[in-house]
């Protein structure tokens, strides 16, 4: 029975020109987001026990208990933010012009031909399984050890899985993919340089924590507003303008203010680091990680 579900993530192309039956097929889809959650919610800690742990002790983190679990916890972040980009990449080679949103027309064709409800059942895996893993680390979130920066995660989890939701039943589910993958790429950087200072490989954490202040600023604070730049100037070209891409455009403009106070802190650790000629930690999270 299960696998009949999912097998109908695939919307079927008759009922393209219905677009209200679309939206009632992926609202029942949103379904198996649920079934993700609970996967994700078992297999995090065997994962992080049997596997990630024996590798910490082979690369040298050998340090009190709390170190090691918070080494194990971006372990399962660089596993999977690292997975979800490329496949994000392939479904973009694939159902996307490929090219960066900087130019212009890799960012008109997210918007041509909408509404993409006749999207491939990889889409619709990729997009379901993005929320419920954002689900499950909202929920993570709550229970594990507190953030210094708790709220604003718990804002950008909430934000994201809202923009999720609402994308994923609108169909506007290319320049969603896209989004995702420019996220995911700085995110693969900084769970690596996290893993590297639990493992006192100071050389290679400083390398990659300049790699991943520089992705930061490229992805999250120019390509990302060009996004939201062609939401508001260019959908209009195909798409009337109406209550979907306001919405959308609040919350877009929520990610980009957290961005922004996300990267004066990078800015701020850069500077303390090229006073004291170290980095000591990674100050977007608790003072200890």
């Amino acid at each position: 029975m299960i696998f009949d579900f999912l097998s109908a993530l695939h919307v079927p192309p008759n009922i393209h020109n219905d677009f209200w039956m679309v939206r009632q097929e992926k609202c029942v889809h949103l379904l198996f987001a649920c079934f993700v959650t609970g996967f994700f919610l078992l297999l995090r800690q065997p994962l992080r026990t049997h596997v990630f742990r024996p590798i910490g002790r082979f690369i040298g983190v050998k340090q009190k208990e709390v170190i090691i679990k918070k080494y194990e916890y971006q372990v399962w972040l660089f596993t999977y933010y690292t997975s979800t980009f490329f496949v994000g990449m392939n479904i973009i080679s694939k159902e996307l012009f490929w090219g960066s949103p900087i130019f212009k027309e890799p960012r008109l064709h997210m918007w041509i031909d909408y509404p993409h409800c006749d999207h491939s059942a990889l889409l619709g895996y990729y997009y379901l399984v993005q929320l419920g893993f954002y689900v499950e680390e909202l929920c993570v979130l709550f229970y594990e050890t507190r953030r210094s920066d708790f709220l604003q995660y718990v804002f950008h989890h909430a934000v994201t899985i809202v923009m999720i939701v609402g994308s994923y039943i609108t169909c506007f589910n290319r320049v969603g993919v896209v989004i995702f993958v420019i996220h995911d790429f700085s995110d693969i950087l900084l769970c690596f340089c996290k893993v590297c200072h639990y493992s006192n490989h100071q050389t290679t954490k400083t390398f990659f924590f300049a790699l991943f202040a520089l992705s930061f600023f490229i992805t999250r604070l120019v390509v990302f507003p060009m996004i939201i730049y062609s939401i508001i100037f260019e959908t209009v070209l195909f798409i009337p303008f109406n209550y979907v891409q306001w919405t959308v455009l609040v919350l877009l403009f929520a990610l980009v203010f957290l961005h922004i106070f996300w990267f004066t802190l990078i800015m701020k650790m850069v500077f303390i680091a090229l006073k004291a000629q170290k980095l000591e930690s990674d100050i977007r999270s608790d003072d200890s990680d």
